[in-house]
């Protein structure tokens, strides 16, 4: 009974805490989580580095693709299709499609008042059942290629700069 006792004390301090973002946790049983942020608002990236990076998508001439939208972003790492849709389909509807989810890019919303950070993120896996078996093999691959994605933009906005 203490182990239970512990850990609906950490889920009601869950709660309490997605409740002051704006967010709220239910619990559907047998065992599905259900989050539902119908509060919750989404926070833009930085204008001016969308802008640029959505001219390096329009380039095309990748080996890759490129997905320029909103991500989702937290501390819980996602194993499941289902989590994963439930998910993307209780975040409130923005502008911009949800093109993904990660973890540490949360972090970057109390740097500043303005917007002045932008996620680029190199697809390892899928937030589903087959993530374990997939992330280590993707890792080195989809890291160059979020580097290369980067390091592109810039490199030809620096030339369309001098060039006009």
């Amino acid at each position: 009974h203490r182990l239970l006792a512990v850990a609906l004390e950490k889920l009601r301090r869950l709660v309490d805490a997605l409740s002051r973002r704006g967010a709220a946790l239910t619990i559907s049983y047998p065992g599905r989580y259900v989050i539902e942020y119908t509060r919750a608002n989404r926070q833009p990236a930085s204008p001016v580095l969308v802008s640029l990076f959505q001219r390096e998508q329009d380039r095309g001439a990748r080996s890759f693709q490129v997905h320029v939208g909103a991500l989702l972003s937290g501390g819980a790492r996602i194993h499941t299709k289902v989590f994963r849709d439930e998910l993307a389909r209780t975040v409130p509807a923005g502008d911009d499609p949800i093109v993904g989810g990660e973890m540490e890019g949360v972090g970057l919303l109390g740097t500043a008042d303005e917007p002045n950070w932008c996620v680029v993120k190199g697809i390892v896996d899928f937030a589903d059942e087959d993530r374990d078996a997939v992330y280590r093999q993707n890792r080195p691959t989809a890291c160059r290629n979020a580097a290369d994605f980067v390091l592109s933009a810039l490199v030809n906005d620096a030339r369309r700069d001098i060039l006009h």
